[in-house]
């Protein structure tokens, strides 16, 4: 027979990605943990979860089983919702950026704080690798770029992010070093094209996230690769036309597989979208 208690464990495990993490969420030691998903697995005569290069995650049973287990949960969810039994404490959506993107992030943070409803707080995480936090629950949405998303992310693309070189305005892009991408960003599309272009020793220096590049383009210390948004760029910078190409890769609007999406985490998808569909559109 089953046990909901079982099921219960088993769906906040699939959704914390750990033992550990889901006896904290749980309050109860990773040995109840591991007790109750074992006699899960016992009742239905399957294995629950494998683990695979790209981490540990559900089997395709046990996909089976946190489907049901998220109908059960949500439907139990509304039942106490309709009784007045919810929690009032507020909604809390963490959403990870990738580092790409500079004072973009604060943008986007003023405007969609602007139209979320004040029971959902957000917060935001700049990753060099959004979809490694989306793995690690430590976000619950992700923009992620790239050509493909891993196949523990479910999502979709909402645009293309076109990334284009940068100079201060006045000054001869011909005569300017380049800023350089560290070790966070040396996957992305400017970096590996740099790193095929341009001689070492025209690096100025490197940094890390989307800001610091900004910063160092206002400042004139370099040429460097921001968002190309359709605008003139940051204040007092320019399009350095002939330093580079533009670079295009798409960005995804993601989330774990494991994790089902609540209604604030689903109001927060839908203004995402809206948002940045405009912005990479334009």
């Amino acid at each position: 027979m089953l046990d909901w208690d079982d099921l219960r464990f088993y769906l906040v495990a699939a959704q914390a990605g750990t033992g550990t993490a889901a006896a904290e969420k749980l309050r109860v030691s990773r040995t109840t943990v591991t007790r109750r998903v074992e006699a899960l697995e016992r009742a239905l005569g399957v294995s629950l979860f494998e683990t695979t290069a790209a981490g540990t995650g559900s089997t395709e049973a046990g996909r089976l089983v946190l489907a049901c287990a998220r109908d059960l949960d949500s439907r139990i969810a509304a039942l106490r919702a309709a009784l007045s039994l919810a929690d009032a404490h507020p909604d809390v959506v963490r959403i990870a950026l990738p580092a790409e993107l500079g004072l973009e992030a604060l943008t986007l943070y003023q405007t969609l704080a602007g139209d979320i409803a004040a029971t959902i707080r957000l917060e935001f995480v700049q990753s060099p690798l959004p979809a490694a936090a989306l793995q690690e629950r430590s976000a619950v949405i992700g923009l992620c770029v790239g050509d493909t998303l891993p196949a523990h992310l479910r999502g979709r693309s909402i645009g293309t992010l076109r990334m284009a070189p940068y100079a201060v305005h006045g000054a001869n892009p011909a005569r300017l070093p380049w800023i350089g991408l560290g070790k966070d960003l040396v996957e992305s599309g400017p970096a590996r094209w740099m790193t095929a272009h341009v001689p070492a020793e025209r690096i100025a220096l490197r940094v890390n996230t989307g800001a610091e590049v900004r910063e160092a383009v206002r400042r004139g210390l370099g040429i460097g690769y921001l968002w190309d948004d359709g605008s003139d760029g940051p204040l007092g910078c320019r399009r350095a036309e002939q330093a580079g190409p533009v670079i295009a890769d798409k960005l995804w609007l993601a989330m774990h597989e494991d994790v089902p999406p609540s209604p604030a985490v689903r109001a927060v998808l839908a203004r995402l979208e809206d948002i940045l569909g405009r912005s990479l559109a334009a």
